[in-house]
């Protein structure tokens, strides 16, 4: 008969290596500023803002919903924010696109 095999201990975990074309995160982050004018935290804030204008538009789904959606779970952050980079409140801005775009005719 064979002689037992040896059992082998895994591997050790080696953490994965990042490809060679990545750029380190303070960098990417310069390049990132630098292409958008934006943080990264900003260009998030400024895409789910754009994401609600939409939903306040086209939709008839309560502010606090909306804002959830578009990833606010507190609905008066969501409201300080879009105010900030809107200038008006989620309900206001309703009120003024809905005007312009429901409006009939005479």
């Amino acid at each position: 008969p064979s002689p037992p095999r040896p059992t082998l201990s895994p591997p050790p975990d080696v953490p994965p290596q990042p490809p060679p074309w990545a750029l380190p995160p303070r960098p990417l982050f310069l390049r990132f500023r630098t292409a958008t004018e934006m943080t990264p935290g900003q260009y998030q804030h400024h895409i789910r803002i754009e994401e609600a204008r939409s939903l306040l538009l086209n939709s008839n789904l309560p502010v606090a919903e909306i804002g959830w959606q578009v990833g606010f779970p507190n609905p008066s952050a969501f409201s300080r924010r879009f105010r900030l980079l809107a200038g008006v409140t989620p309900r206001q801005y309703r009120v003024a696109v809905r005007g312009k775009t429901f409006a009939i005719a005479p």
